[in-house]
């Protein structure tokens, strides 16, 4: 079965109390364990991620968040290939995206003005290994 993919925002895309929450649920696809999501286009701030996985868990996934030019704005912080960690296949993890190499709780906050496509690698084969990625921005 291929990849299955439900992006929601809260409050159908407006930016409220400028904050902005964009839920992607995800089943990955049986045979590769990989999901692409293409996100609405945002002009904001991402100030955090966070995953959770779902039943039938996944096993632990990296995860990338790349815009139009290919470059992971997450900077690998979701990804041992980008020198951060996988994503848990059973706990709901947090994670501060960088900006550089520093951490954006320093003060500096992720810049994003583009079309995002959200990647799921790894997520295992199977039927129905599925779970959520949850972006919070700002204005």
């Amino acid at each position: 079965m291929a990849a299955q993919v439900v992006v929601l925002t809260d409050q159908r895309l407006e930016w409220i109390n400028g904050r902005r929450r964009v839920a992607v649920n995800w089943t990955s696809d049986t045979s590769t364990g990989a999901v692409s999501a293409v996100l609405p286009e945002i002009h904001g701030f991402l100030d955090m991620v966070t995953t959770d996985a779902g039943i039938p868990a996944p096993t632990a996934y990296s995860l990338t968040l790349v815009d139009e030019a290919n470059f992971d704005v997450l900077e690998g912080v979701c990804s041992t290939a980008g020198g951060g960690a996988d994503r848990s296949d059973m706990l709901t993890q947090t994670a501060v995206p960088k900006f550089g190499q520093l951490n954006t709780l320093l003060g500096l906050r992720k810049p994003v003005w583009d079309v995002l496509t959200l990647k799921i690698a790894g997520a295992g084969t199977g039927s129905g290994r599925n779970g959520i990625v949850i972006l919070d921005f700002s204005q």
